[in-house]
């Protein structure tokens, strides 16, 4: 679609000129949309992977996903919280 509004934008020999404003905003309507939705979709998949990961040992954890088409491996080194006693023999 947005290739197709593109081609209409850039070649048209429509000398409409409010025809082709309206596809400007529809263009810029639709990416924004079009923003949002792979902004949810990426937040869902990524609070997924979080959901099903696997502990691995106390620093550790792991998600493998099989399918088909596609293997995803992830690896995390989970942060332990450090003690305020370990911030001072630190300085």
């Amino acid at each position: 679609l947005l290739t197709k509004l593109d081609n209409i934008i850039d070649f048209s020999i429509i000398a409409a000129g409010k025809y082709i404003e309206e596809c400007i905003i529809i263009r810029r309507i639709f990416r924004e949309k079009l923003k949002c939705w792979i902004d949810l979709a990426s937040y869902r998949l990524l609070r997924r992977i979080e959901f099903d990961m696997i502990r691995e040992d106390l620093k550790n954890a792991r998600y493998v996903k099989e399918s088909n088409e596609l293997i995803c491996c992830v690896w995390a080194l989970i942060q332990l919280p450090i003690s305020i006693k370990q911030l001072a023999d630190k300085d």
